[in-house]
């Protein structure tokens, strides 16, 4: 083994001689440790972005720290199968880094492990071409992606764009910014495993932090990947807010049929880390993986898993 080996499997090993309580209390001290400024700052992003849970300690609420102790200490089994199915060294020490976090308030590792080299979802050293594509945008906001797509491929990279956007709102720029291409599709709809209606729940902070939710409120269309294009794709990049694991499900045939590469986000639910690869696997296991992170934050989100054959 090397270096990054064995402060990996050292890690784990020290996880799994824990009670899920033991590591809670470890984390909970290193974040009393933390000077008043740093934990402010970390209160106010979970009350802003509540996908974690909360944290609060004049409150006494402590739960975004029980949600990351119970996944180091049910899943870390998961997280060694995850370690060793990851493709290259990048990706090895980012795990690392993001667990490391998640136990140590780490910040100098993650730090070190965010991609500068390669714009987000553009990364050539996994993906070195597009040509001739059909994308599958999920989560297209303003169509930021499929810009990003163009910059550093080629205006010519895709023969078809679908872009699939809840926030009504936002369409109008979406469609602005999609004038230049052509044969893009725009879709006011919701991915994930069923067919029918979702309430929809709009973020304080941003439009592009809207999500699906249970219970009553405004609705959204939703529908599978599989069921809504009949015809093959060739990529698909997936930032819906949780939905992730929902939209895999939905999209089976296209994994197992078409082996689209795939930029899937899988920071916003803890266990998504394992979850999202787990399930892209057993649908298609000669996808090889990979994890970049394109942060900066305090807290690791804006983490990528890429699967491609």
């Amino acid at each position: 083994m090397n270096k990054t080996d064995h402060k990996f499997f050292d890690m784990l090993d020290h996880i799994k001689s824990k009670t899920e309580d033991e590591i809670f209390n470890e984390i909970s001290l290193g974040f009393l440790s933390l000077p008043n400024k740093v934990q402010a700052i970390y209160e106010n992003y979970f009350a802003k972005y509540p996908l974690w849970g909360a944290l609060n300690t004049k409150k006494g609420d402590f739960y975004e720290i029980r949600q990351k102790a119970k996944t180091l200490s049910q899943h870390a089994d998961e997280l060694i199968w995850l370690y060793d199915r990851l493709a290259d060294y990048s990706s090895k020490q980012l795990l690392y880094s993001i667990l490391s976090n998640w136990l140590k308030y780490d910040i100098v590792s993650i730090n070190g492990c965010i991609e500068k080299k390669f714009d987000q979802y553009c990364d050539f050293d996994i993906m070195p071409k597009l040509e001739n594509e059909t994308i599958v945008d999920l989560g297209a906001y303003t169509g930021d992606s499929v810009q990003c797509f163009a910059k550093n491929y080629g205006a010519n990279c895709f023969k078809k764009v679908y872009c699939y956007e809840i926030t009504e709102e936002i369409l109008p720029t979406l469609e602005q910014n999609m004038q230049p291409f052509s044969n893009v599709h725009i879709r006011n709809k919701a991915i994930g495993d069923t067919f029918g209606w979702k309430s929809f729940e709009k973020s304080g902070a941003s439009a592009s932090a809207n999500r699906t939710c249970e219970g009553e409120g405004q609705k959204i269309a939703c529908t599978t990947l599989d069921r809504d294009i009949k015809g093959s794709v060739s990529l698909i990049k997936m930032d819906i807010e949780g939905d992730e694991l929902a939209a895999i499900e939905g999209c089976k045939r296209h994994l197992r049929q078409d082996s689209p590469k795939l930029a899937v986000a899988v920071y916003h639910n803890n266990d998504h880390l394992w979850q999202l690869p787990k399930k892209i696997l057993q649908f298609n296991p000669e996808y090889r993986l990979f994890l970049r992170y394109y942060g900066g934050n305090l807290y690791p989100t804006e983490i990528v898993l890429y699967a491609v054959k």
